[in-house]
C-alpha cells in the first residue's frame, strides 16, 4: 500500500522512477502544450484586431467613396448649371452682337452723313 496512491488521490512519497520519469514527460508535455495553446490564443487575438481594423477601414472607405459619389454628383449638377449659364450668356452674346451690326449698319450712313454736314458746316465757318 506504500507504493500505491491512497485513497484520496495522492501519490505516494517515493514512486518507481519509471512513473517518475513518465510524469515529468507528462508534465513537461502539459507545459508544452500550455505555451502552444497561449502563442495560439496571441495569434488569434492579433488575427482579430486585425479583422477589426480591416473591417474599420473598409468602413472608412466605403464612407469615402460614398462621400466622393455625392461630390461627384454635386460637381455634375454644378457643371451642368454652369454649362446651361454659360449657353445662356452666349446666346445673349450672340443677340448683343447681331443688335450691334444692325445698329451699326442703319446709323453707318446717317453718321457719315452727319459727320460730313459737320465737316461742311465747319468749312464755311473757317473759311466764309
Amino acid at each position: 500500500m506504500n507504493d500505491r496512491a491512497d485513497r484520496s488521490g495522492r501519490l505516494p512519497a517515493r514512486l518507481p522512477p519509471e512513473l517518475a520519469e513518465a510524469l515529468a514527460r507528462i508534465d513537461e508535455r502539459q507545459r508544452q502544450m500550455q505555451d502552444q495553446f497561449s502563442d495560439v490564443l496571441e495569434q488569434l487575438k492579433r488575427g482579430n484586431e486585425r479583422f477589426v481594423q480591416i473591417a474599420l477601414s473598409d468602413q472608412e472607405l466605403r464612407a469615402g467613396l460614398a462621400g466622393l459619389r455625392q461630390d461627384f454628383s454635386r460637381a455634375m449638377l454644378t457643371a451642368d448649371g454652369a454649362k446651361s449659364e454659360i449657353g445662356r450668356v452666349q446666346a445673349e452674346l450672340a443677340t448683343f452682337k447681331t443688335q450691334l451690326r444692325v445698329i451699326a449698319f442703319i446709323f453707318g450712313p446717317v453718321v457719315g452723313v452727319i459727320i460730313v454736314l459737320i465737316s461742311e458746316l465747319l468749312k464755311r465757318a473757317i473759311w466764309p
